[in-house]
């Protein structure tokens, strides 16, 4: 899987009175390399002049012998409020949905509504990258990330990168890279099928499936009631398991740490937010690194 990433500046933000910004996300299949010129951009801002930035997020994997480049198109809105950079964020998303389908035939969507944040949470000065001089990378965490499948979303902080699976049609899949500290980190989310009516039913089903996975270390599985800050109630489940990885050129097996925390979503479908931490178990900084992940989840998990 390769993945090429280019954040394309239309200009730098200074009128400090449009103090928020919104972030909208378009998957777009196919991708085309036509969307990587600077007649794209221009098209760009004539049909939705609210576009402060334009970032492009390019996958491509391979489906049996049959190449597919899919991608994803990142707009970046200023408001006054964060309300009003929202509402220009998804009225940005739906006019360039229309362009690309009525200039390059070009199917795309967006994913999930509009998140905003303040414009501080870029920093004081972002990555500035050339327009068609994409470097290889994901997108950044800059607020609130929407789960699309299982309709739950968290605010990560600092730290963290977005990766994107748009192999399956219509769905795709984010997840997050640890960055810095929290590097080895892997956070994902996952739905239960809809005959799943309730959370113990869900860990009950968990657990039975990993009994049967290779690795799962069944003396490690514990389980706790938990509730967010927001009141969302569920179960966290916590176990180990063991994974080869290579070492000195041979394989060794790994241990994982891993954290799960169920909920019913709006839809009272049970799903989840998973949280591996692969770093080696003989570091002295895992227990702190879990716990500060795991008070993120708990803190800003919530149901879209």
């Amino acid at each position: 899987m390769v993945f090429l990433a280019g954040m394309f500046i239309f200009h730098q933000l200074r009128d400090d009175r449009r103090a928020h910004i919104a972030e909208s996300l378009l998957i777009v299949r196919p991708f085309n390399n036509a969307l990587l010129t600077r007649a794209f951009e221009r098209e760009v801002r004539r049909s939705s002049p609210g576009i402060a930035r334009l970032g492009f997020l390019q996958e491509t994997t391979m489906n049996g012998a049959i190449k597919l480049t899919n991608g994803v198109i990142r707009l970046v809105t200023t408001g006054v409020t964060g309300a009003d950079a929202e509402r220009l964020a998804n009225s940005a998303a739906q006019e360039v949905c229309a362009l690309l389908d009525r200039r390059y035939g070009i199917r795309a969507a967006p994913i999930g509504p509009a998140l905003g944040v303040s414009s501080s949470a870029l920093g004081p000065r972002p990555s500035w990258l050339r327009f068609g001089n994409a470097t290889p990378g994901y997108f950044p965490t800059s607020g609130r990330v929407f789960f699309p499948k299982p309709a739950i979303s968290l605010d990560p902080g600092g730290g963290w990168m977005r990766a994107y699976n748009l192999l399956r049609e219509p769905e795709q899949d984010v997840s997050l890279l640890g960055q810095g500290k929290f590097k080895d980190g892997f956070i994902s989310a996952f739905r239960f099928g809809p005959q799943i009516t309730n959370v113990q039913s869900a860990v009950e089903v968990r657990r039975r499936s990993l009994e049967r996975t290779e690795g799962f270390i069944e003396s490690s599985w514990k389980e706790e009631p938990f509730a967010t800050e927001g009141g969302l109630h569920g179960v966290h489940t916590s176990f180990m398991r063991q994974y080869p990885a290579p070492f000195r050129g041979g394989t060794v097996l790994m241990p994982a740490f891993n954290h799960e925390y169920l909920v019913t979503n709006a839809q009272s479908r049970c799903v989840g937010i998973g949280y591996l931490d692969a770093s080696s178990s003989s570091t002295a900084t895992p227990g702190s690194r879990s716990d500060e992940v795991q008070t993120m989840i708990r803190r800003t998990l919530r149901t879209e």
